[in-house]
């Protein structure tokens, strides 16, 4: 019932439920969580992304953080592109070129939304394959 009134609000795109769909990603519940990631990804707010990035980071539930990641770029701002992106190369997959060649579509897409990266920033160009 809850993950299902989440997936409505999301559906509903009205910006004042974010705070009630923001809550929902601590929830006990997985199945209520990802409602709320993917509801949290079509309200659009810029207020999502923390706790969408939180969700990728830390979630245990897998199919939480890969909606996590999918909103994350879906939502196409600066931040969440950021975020993103060190996600996946904090990552400790093993996959190295898979993950350099999805990091630099995500560059490719920020470099759309901003100018360039800020000093000191994570640059996908670095990873290579081995």
């Amino acid at each position: 019932m809850r993950a299902q009134s989440l997936y409505s609000l999301g559906e509903l795109r009205d910006a004042t439920s974010a705070p009630t769909v923001l809550a929902g990603t601590a929830d006990p519940s997985g199945l209520v969580r990802h409602a709320a990631v993917c509801a949290a990804c079509r309200l659009g707010a810029p207020s999502a992304v923390p706790y969408v990035t939180r969700a990728l980071q830390r979630d245990d539930n897998e199919r939480v953080r890969a909606a996590a990641a999918g909103a994350l770029y879906l939502l196409q701002t600066a931040d969440s592109l950021r975020a993103l992106l060190d996600a996946l190369l904090a990552s400790a997959d093993s996959e190295i070129v898979t993950r350099g060649a999805v990091a630099q579509h995500v560059e490719r897409r920020l470099d759309g939304v901003t100018a360039r990266w800020p000093t000191g920033a994570h640059s996908p160009s670095s990873v290579q394959a081995t």
